[in-house]
């Protein structure tokens, strides 16, 4: 059901993929504006124009790039070279690009007023670590934004499945596609998130990830953190310097049953 650390080779081979990462890169250059509109939304929602983000694992620039048309001052920082270097083409006044690790982000404490991270938190071998940063380059009443898929959710296999049988062609998550392994991906699933729900603390698990660097990687093969909004309740329940403002108020699935929604939508604002 994954494993609850992500061993420091496995990182490496994780942080030299995303480096090296070109044909990915072209993946991310196929995305229009569209594809950013939900994340755009929620920060504004949240964060008061003229503030300074840091948007975390900017990709080649787009989210950033937009961010920062809606009045903000952006820093769109990535781990991958590769990424930065096509981003920094889309510079301008209030926007620059940069080259960083998210768990040894390279900012001074409490530069930012808000720290956004999108489809991202998902890839990050370290979670923990990654908020401790995050936390700690937020200034005292920024906000830290995430959106991510809730990766634990039955409805993100229930939903395609139910296309499937429609004949529609789906992909489904990591790959899977025999109908037994589907099948067992649900209840795994299903059982590990049930499990959480009875948990008072935070725990964070992790797969191994199916590192291709293609243009038609499947979504999320990549992903290494079994992405789920409960641990962060769990996390910043157990914290004293910040607290979550928003938690899954998004959708109707969010509104109903926030900890099964098919994506992660939390506003964290530190104290």
């Amino acid at each position: 059901m994954g494993e609850e650390k992500v061993s420091v080779e496995t990182k490496n081979i994780i942080s030299n993929f995303y480096r090296k990462a070109d044909k990915y890169a072209d993946r991310l250059d196929l995305h229009g504006e569209l594809a950013y509109k939900e994340y755009v939304e929620f920060v504004k929602r949240f964060v008061a124009q003229n503030s300074t983000i840091l948007d975390l694992g900017c990709g080649t620039g787009l989210p950033s790039l937009l961010l920062a048309k809606e009045a903000y001052r952006v820093i769109g920082m990535d781990i991958s070279p590769v990424f930065v270097e096509r981003a920094k083409i889309k510079e301008r006044d209030n926007l620059k690009f940069t080259c960083g690790d998210i768990l040894n982000i390279p900012f001074k404490d409490m530069t930012f007023d808000c720290v956004a991270i999108f489809l991202v938190i998902e890839h990050v071998p370290d979670i923990p670590a990654a908020l401790d940063e995050m936390l700690r380059i937020t200034k005292p009443g920024g906000k830290i934004i995430i959106l991510s898929p809730n990766l634990l959710s039955p409805f993100n296999i229930l939903y395609p499945l139910i296309d499937s049988l429609f004949g529609k062609k789906v992909n489904f998550m990591f790959g899977v596609n025999n109908p037994w392994k589907i099948g067992l991906l649900l209840v795994k699933n299903t059982l590990l998130l049930l499990k959480k729900e009875f948990c008072t603390k935070a725990t964070f698990n992790y797969r191994k990830p199916v590192l291709e660097n293609r243009v038609d990687f499947i979504a999320d093969n990549d992903s290494v953190y079994l992405a789920c909004p409960v641990d962060f309740k769990h996390y910043f329940q157990e914290i004293k310097t910040a607290k979550i403002i928003n938690y899954q108020g998004f959708g109707k699935i969010g509104k109903i049953f926030p900890d099964f929604s098919t994506g992660i939508h939390i506003v964290i604002k530190k104290n």
